[in-house]
């Protein structure tokens, strides 16, 4: 899982987080399921959001703030958008069609 954009990972680790996870050892367990993270890296990356943030620490309980959640909805793409940046439609696009033969 190393190999995820780190964007990518902080966007499912926040999207996580808002889904009502809010006490780190749920936090963590959770994230380390999904994305098979070690601990250690799961810890440094909250610390990391904590810093910048995108999350926020109340009475032991993680939240997303507005900031993270604003962060979070332009990271979020639907299936056609998703559809429309891949290579696969590039290649579709290149297939000929029926009355090109």
């Amino acid at each position: 899982m190393s190999q995820i954009p780190m964007d990518i990972r902080k966007a499912r680790i926040l999207g996580i987080i808002a889904r009502d996870f809010t006490v780190k050892k749920d936090i963590q367990l959770t994230v380390k399921e999904r994305l098979g993270l070690s601990y250690s890296t799961i810890q440094r990356l909250m610390k990391q959001y904590l810093a910048d943030g995108s999350l926020d620490l109340k009475a032991r309980h993680y939240s997303v703030t507005t900031e993270g959640q604003i962060w979070l909805s332009k990271r979020q793409k639907t299936p056609e958008m998703l559809f429309r940046d891949s290579k696969l439609r590039d290649i579709i696009d290149k297939l000929p069609t029926p009355h090109q033969d």
